[in-house]
Parts: structure tokens; sequence; C-alpha cells
């Protein structure tokens, strides 16, 4: 049975298998499935259906028995070829800042069977109870693969925006488990300034500094791998039927004063530049709003100059008479009091334009914006009493041709509440956001590779990384260097769950090899410092990746090696002038 709980003090002992919950009192359950009754809530949950991995997601493969929801691992019939069938749940609701738990156990009898428990919004959406484009951030709470499952993986990734990269967590010293034995719980808490896992109540992962934001759908999957996945093997049929389960989801959320709630607040998240895809979405959509009726007269302009923050605003014109409402719904957020302000210009005269805030029970405010107003000018309501857990925010307009209203950085936050919280960013790596005079970059693209290496799904600094579980495999970047001197080497570590705990990084310069074993699981940061070598004009510069063994006590660290980028910075090179406006950057 589904039950939805408000203003529940979350008083869970935290740190017992059995007993897990949030590791703060000040979080308050908001959304539960207990998955009772012998159905899916559809109300609540759509399954997961098409082929991924090699295998077939199918609604029959997910049932709710014995106050669980079960995924099945079968090999059936299907066109007259044997398949194998898997499935998966995705929730109805978006769910935002606050602690994800699910207690599970998952079927790890052989390989074939990818289960995951994770975040992530969709890029087709219907545009009536979802946006257009919502995907905008992957979190993995976790991810097992049943020939390995003491390995549980969690990962970030981000789909959208100035750039498409891969959030990276750092690893923590945690209790050994196997997913498959017994029920575990695992919980994520996802901050405005951090994101934490928590293995049984024990944190395991930490990730700082998330780059960006929108409220995601939770989904609930186990993949059939027929192929061999993540080094796993062919499936073995008389393994089978597998499955994994899972007796509860939980939603909890706390006050959050002064943190924006409202995804894309500066329409910034349309345009792509990746260096791989680089462009826009379509401008009509803003990436996490709702766009009602005429769709056309809604559009993200993006421009060297003229909006209130950053390149881009939205913008409600048209040719013709028209009538507009972009909107986001906002779920299972604290109550309490908030505030909505906004940039705003306007060409005033219309019938209607107006931003708004209602939740379809007593809550409705509004600010009237048919004035004319020439320059950016700021829009405040106050004072906003949330008590259902629950809100749309809009922007109206009804207007005639060549009227027209701009808006910008739109903001919804808890004015007054419970801040004992620290929200401070953590300090960001400089080397993330600088480009220095005379610096060498060696992208994945100019580096030689001897075993077996693949291109991977995660994004690197400058286009993909490559990833090998090939024990001698190696790979080396080479540049010529064309002007002698000092330079600071550095490596870029793409951090994951499933890589080797180390690797071995030669760098030949000048004075000989120097050799350095450097974290590859989490405990480094993501650049790492290589050292500071001569290098001479009739030398190559060279760094080699080669993998070590892992720890033979310990079963958590995966079999990956990663490579991506290797700079050369010239000792007291000076920052290279960021680039101007109208280039990409």
């Amino acid at each position: 049975m589904m039950r939805i709980a408000f203003s529940i003090l979350c008083v869970l002992f935290f740190g017992s298998c059995c007993m897990a919950g949030p590791p703060s009192g000040d979080y308050s359950l908001l959304f539960e499935d207990t998955f009772d009754g012998n159905q899916l809530d559809v109300s609540h949950w759509k399954y997961r259906t098409g082929e991924r991995f090699g295998g077939v997601n199918l609604p029959e493969n997910v049932r709710v028995d014995d106050g669980m929801l079960h995924i099945d691992l079968m090999k059936k019939q299907i066109n007259g070829q044997d398949r194998y069938t898997c499935g998966g749940v995705i929730s109805v609701p978006c769910f935002g800042y606050g602690y994800y738990e699910v207690k599970s156990r998952l079927w790890g009898a052989g390989p074939g069977l990818h289960s995951s428990f994770w975040l992530m919004g969709s890029g087709n959406g219907d545009n009536v109870t979802q946006p257009r484009y919502n995907q905008v951030i992957e979190i993995d709470g976790y991810e097992m693969d049943s020939h390995n499952p003491h390995s549980l993986r969690a990962n970030v990734h981000y789909y959208i925006g100035r750039k498409f990269e891969f959030g990276g967590t750092e690893g923590l010293p945690r209790p050994q488990i196997d997913g498959s034995e017994d029920f575990f719980v695992l919980g994520f808490e996802w901050l405005p300034n951090q994101i934490n896992w928590y293995l049984n109540g024990e944190r395991i992962y930490h990730n700082k500094n998330p780059h960006y934001y929108a409220p995601q759908p939770v989904w609930l999957t186990a993949l059939a791998t027929p192929d061999g996945y993540a080094g796993g093997g062919e499936i073995q049929d008389w393994t089978l039927p597998g499955k994994s389960s899972w007796q509860y989801f939980r939603f909890y959320s706390r006050d959050l004063v002064g943190v924006n709630l409202l995804a894309n607040a500066d329409f910034e998240l349309n345009k792509i530049n990746n260096l791989e895809n680089i462009g826009q979405l379509d401008p009509h959509y803003p990436v996490a709003w709702i766009v009602e009726a005429d769709h056309e007269a809604c559009e993200v302009v993006d421009i060297c100059q003229g909006a209130n923050d950053g390149h881009s605003y939205l913008r409600h014109a048209s040719d013709k008479s028209y009538h507009v409402i972009t909107r986001q719904n906002l779920q299972y957020i604290a109550n309490g009091q908030y505030t909505l302000t906004a940039k705003v210009r306007s060409s005033g005269g219309q019938r209607q334009a107006q931003l708004s805030i209602e939740d379809n029970i007593a809550l409705a405010r509004h600010t009237d914006l048919t004035l004319p107003v020439s320059a950016w000018q700021q829009v405040v309501i106050n004072d906003i009493d949330i008590q259902n857990h629950q809100c749309t925010v809009s922007i109206r307009s009804d207007a005639d041709a060549g009227q027209w209203l701009e808006i910008d950085d739109v903001q919804l936050f808890m004015s007054h509440g419970n801040d004992n919280i620290d929200l401070a960013r953590f300090p960001e790596d400089p080397l993330y956001n600088q480009n220095y005079v005379g610096e060498i970059i060696i992208d994945s693209k100019a580096v030689q590779k001897q075993g077996n290496w693949f291109d991977s799904s995660i994004s690197g600094f400058m286009g993909k990384s490559f990833y090998s579980m090939d024990e001698h495999a190696t790979a080396q970047w080479d540049a010529p260097i064309t002007e002698a001197g000092q330079y600071r080497v550095l490596f870029h570590n793409i951090l994951h769950s499933n890589n080797l705990a180390y690797i071995q990084l030669q760098v030949m310069h000048a004075q000989g090899v120097s050799t350095r074993e450097v974290d590859h699981f989490g405990l480094d940061r993501m650049w790492v410092d290589l050292g500071t070598y001569t290098f001479t004009t009739d030398s190559v510069a060279s760094v080699r990746i080669t993998a070590l063994p892992n720890p033979l006590d310990q079963t958590q660290y995966g079999s990956c090696m990663r490579g991506d980028v290797v700079r050369l910075i010239p000792v007291n090179a000076a920052l290279a002038q960021p680039p101007t406006c109208g280039v990409d950057e």
C-alpha cells in the first residue's frame, strides 16, 4: 500500500541494518511505498520498457508479493526467439533535495543481472506531468552486478547544460557486504553542496558541490545482461529464474532556508556545449519547465548580452495574439514560509502578465506584470505559506501581437525555518575553470593504447574518457615540447566505484622516469598532481598508465582502469584570458 506521510518527524534509529533512516532528525518522511498488497500502485509508478544491455524489460516481470517489489530475471520466447527478460519501475512524481532510502536484496547467483536504485529525469517528457526536457542529473544510489555482489557502486552524472560531465564520488572505508545474501539499507542524501551515500547507516561515498539541480524521478531496475557487463560472463540458464527485491522506498525532506528549489531558474540549461554536441535544445521548451497553450510564444533567448545573469532568459512574445503558461511543479517539499522572486522586463499592456504560485487547494498568490518595465526589475512575493508539501510556480501571459514579457533568475526559497545545517560550498578546484598561457593538454584522442580499451559513457575533461578491464593494458600520453622549461604534470583521475583501488603513472622527462602510485577508487582528488619536471625541445613529454592489483582481502573494488586527459602547465604560467562573449566556451 502506498502512503504519503506529512510532517512526520523522523525518529528512526540510524546505524542499524533494519532501522536505518536519514542522517539527521531534522528530516520528515514525505513519501513511502512499502509494496503491500499484490499489485503495483500505477498512480505513483510506471513500468520501464524497451531493451537495454541485450535484455528486454517487460511489465510482467515486475510483481508485488509478500510485502515486497520483485523484479524477475527470466528466459522467455519472444517472437519465436529465446530472450532474457527483466524489468523496472520509474516513479511518477519527481523528487529534489532530500534523503532517499531503500531496503533491498539483489540477485547474485551468477552473472547476468544489473540491479540499481537511482534518480534520473527524462529527455522526452510528455510536457503535461513532466517537462519535455528534464534529464539533468543522474544520482546512482547503487548499482550491483550479480557476478560481483560485494560491490555497490555509486555515481553522479550530468546530462545537460554548459558541459556534459561526470560528477565523481569519493570512496570512504566501509564494511564488507554481500548484497545478495541479506537485506541491506542504502540511502543517499542530496543537498545543494554535497551528496552523501549511506550503507546500513554508515557513510560510504561523498560527492562535493553537485553542479546542476532539477527534481527527478526515482528508478528501481534489474536489467538482464546476456552479453556480459562490467566484467561478467554469459548468463547460466540453470541459475534462472532470478529476482531482485525491494522492501520499501522512502523519501524524506527537510528545511533548507535560502535554497532555491526551482530548477533551471536562470534558463541557462537549454544550451549544450561539450565539444561533442554543441547547439541548443528546442528553445520553446525550457529545461525543467512545462509549457502550456501557445508554446511557440515561449522562448529561451540565448544572447551575448542582455540577460539579467548569464547568457539566457525566458521571453513570452509573438507576432499574433497569444496565451502561454510556463510552469514548474514542485512535489514533496518541506512546509513553511517561502519567498518567490524574479527579475522581469515587460512591454506592458497585456491582458494578463503575471508570476504566480498556487497549490490547487488554498494557496494562490501572484504579482501583476502588465506595467511597462524597460530595465530588469525585481519582483517579490513574500510570506508564502506552503502547507501541502507541493506548489506550482507559473509565468503567465495573455497578450496581443507585439506585446512581450521577459523573465530571469526565478527563485523560490524558504525564508524562515530550521537552518541547523551547513550549506556552504566546498572550495572548488581552480583547474576545472582556469586555463594557463603555454599549457599543453593531451586529450584522449592522442593516446597510444596497448591491450583492450573501450570508450566510456563517462564524459571526461574534454570529450569522452576511456577504460580497460585488461590487467595487462597500458596507455601513454605523448606531446612534443615546443618550449623548454619546467612543467607541472597533472592527470585527470576519473573516479568511479567500479575502479581498481590503485593505478601506476610514470612520467618520462629530461631527468629520467618518475613513478607515482595513485588512488583510483576515490580518495584522491580528480586532478592528481604528478609533480614538476624539466622537459626539453628535443624530447617528448610522456605519461604512461598501468594497472596495479587490488588488495587481496578487499572485494569492494572494481576492475576498471580509466584514462582521460593529461595537462602540462608551465611553472609560473599566467592565467589565460577567458573567452569573450560569442565564442564557444
